[in-house]
């Protein structure tokens, strides 16, 4: 046991000197290949102290890798930034983020670059070559303008000679538009007044026409009111008389009764006994019970079954009248609904038309009386024309002076800015494009607007059309008795609804009652009938 303690104390001891051996190679190779000055001794005497030799193998296992160390390239590389300057801007980014390259990524972004580097050279002599026709295009500009520029002096001074004819024809179209703009305001005035009439006298005629309606509706009470109150005292003066008489029998079967008993006593002289008499009550009690049947089917064939069948003959006639009454009032709403639809839309029409004049005539009394301040401020001396060495827009000012052409005047009138004339074909067509694209986007905003203020008037007359015609459906079926009765209270529509079944559960009740057995012949009722009626 000593033995093999000895030996695994042995085989410990070689491993932990080659461990320290190979750190050391480690540690002299690093040094060397990076150049830097050591001490062999001292750090071989380092290794050989027990106590930190564990430590230094640690650190070296930790730090002298091939991932915390450079290489010689790298080492150059960076010492050549630090020479240049370009460390700084490396340490003010995060090269955490930045992420290793190796030799096959970093010849194919070589290649890259070279093919790029190409590329450039071919685009640099295309614009080179481009250059070259655009200055050869510049000179051919300049002599297109200077032959362009010829031919607006002569088209100028040809404007200069049909101006005096235009403004003659301009004065007459003025005058003409003066009285069509009268003519059309005194349309509008007199039609505005007369639509208003119209509009008012049939709202008259309709208003007379739906409080008569209403009254119609408040006369149109049915009988069923009076007629089950009518019922109601039938019944109870019939169940009175049905009282009376059953206690007018009753006290005549008594009479009888007593009498028949006094006369057979006195006949035989002798009372009867306990049995008999018992008997005899008996059959008296079930006379007693089959009386007041005999009788409400008398009193009920007699009186209730006429009044009944007089009552339901004169509520049916009365219904008659109330729903003849009913489609004629709403055949008539309809025919106001209809009318009020239609008017609506001729109110719009009317209304469109008169924005549409109105704003005529407000853009031709603007376009008048800036014509008027034009004419007024012209000076005859200002419209000498200039010699024809000034450049154009110079040209335009001595001219025309504060006499703006058509053109800029309506743009004016209009709110927009022409393009100028300076401008290339190009420019001139893509500032065109964005006026008509804003002119179209602000007339479908105005469109949209005047859609919706519309509908929303006609919505709100519709509205009101309808909720009157709901009022007086209302009103008409609140006074009728076969009108859906909606209970506001819940306490008085659970009242109702436990009403209702209870009377669900007596009729089932008396479904149950076997009429048949009830109306068998009953010998001692047909006697007991038989002789209060020769009584």
């Amino acid at each position: 046991m000593h033995d093999d303690d000895t030996v695994e104390g042995g085989l410990r001891g070689l491993h932990s000197i080659a461990m320290s051996t190979e750190t050391l190679r480690i540690i002299e190779r690093v040094l060397r290949d990076r150049d830097i000055e050591f001490d062999y001794e001292a750090l071989k005497l380092a290794m050989s102290n027990t106590d930190i030799k564990m430590a230094i193998q640690e650190w070296v296992e930790e730090h002298i890798t091939p991932e915390t160390l450079l290489n010689k390239e790298e080492e150059n590389m960076y010492k050549l930034l630090v020479q240049s300057g370009d460390i700084e801007a490396f340490e003010e980014h995060d090269l955490s983020l930045i992420h290793n390259l190796h030799d096959h990524e970093l010849q194919a972004a070589i290649s890259d670059l070279q093919k790029s580097t190409a590329a450039i050279e071919k685009k640099s002599e295309a614009l080179r070559m481009q250059q070259n026709a655009l200055s050869a295009l510049i000179k051919s500009e300049k002599r297109t303008k200077q032959s362009r520029s010829q031919t607006e002096r002569a088209q100028i001074r040809k404007w200069d000679a049909e101006k005096s004819s235009i403004a003659a024809v301009i004065s007459e179209l003025t005058q003409n538009l003066i009285c069509q703009s009268s003519d059309l305001e005194q349309q509008r005035n007199s039609a505005e007044s007369n639509i208003k009439q119209v509009v008012e006298g049939i709202f008259q005629n309709d208003d007379k026409l739906l409080i008569s309606f209403q009254k119609l509706a408040d006369s149109l009470e049915t009988n069923q009111p009076k007629y089950e109150n009518i019922m109601a005292n039938i019944k109870e003066l019939c169940a009175r008389y049905i009282k009376y008489t059953v206690e007018s029998v009753r006290l005549r079967l008594d009479r009888v009764y007593l009498e028949a008993l006094h006369s057979y006593s006195d006949s035989q002289g002798s009372q009867l006994n306990s049995q008999e008499e018992s008997n005899l009550i008996e059959d008296l009690e079930s006379l007693y019970t089959e009386i007041l049947p005999v009788i409400q089917m008398s009193v009920e064939q007699e009186y209730l079954e006429p009044a009944s069948k007089l009552g339901k003959s004169v509520n049916t006639r009365g219904h008659a009248l109330t729903n003849k009454a009913v489609e004629y009032i709403q055949e008539s709403l309809k025919f106001l609904t209809t009318r009020i639809e239609s008017l609506l839309e001729r109110a719009r029409q009317f209304q469109c038309h008169r924005m549409a004049a109105e704003i005529l005539l407000n853009t031709t009394k603007e376009e008048l009386s800036n014509r008027e301040l034009e004419l007024n401020r012209k000076d005859p001396s200002q419209s000498v024309a200039e010699p024809p060495s000034l450049s154009h827009s110079k040209r335009r000012v001595s001219n025309f002076g504060e006499d703006i052409g058509a053109e800029q005047q309506l743009a004016r009138n209009l709110g927009v800015t022409l393009p100028n004339y300076n401008d290339s074909n190009e420019a001139s067509i893509a500032s065109w494009e964005k006026l008509i694209s804003e002119k179209t986007a602000r007339l479908a905003i105005h469109a949209s607007s005047l859609q919706s203020t519309t509908e929303s008037c006609i919505a709100s007359h519709l509205l009101d059309s309808h909720v009157a015609l709901n009022l007086l459906l209302d009103s008409l079926l609140d006074k009728s008795a076969y009108g859906t009765i909606r209970m506001v209270d819940p306490d008085l529509q659970n009242a109702e609804e436990l009403l209702e079944q209870d009377i669900r559960n007596l009729q089932d009740k008396l479904a149950t009652l076997d009429l048949h057995e009830l109306q068998t012949r009953n010998v001692r009722r047909d006697q007991i009938v038989e002789r209060w009626s020769r009584r």
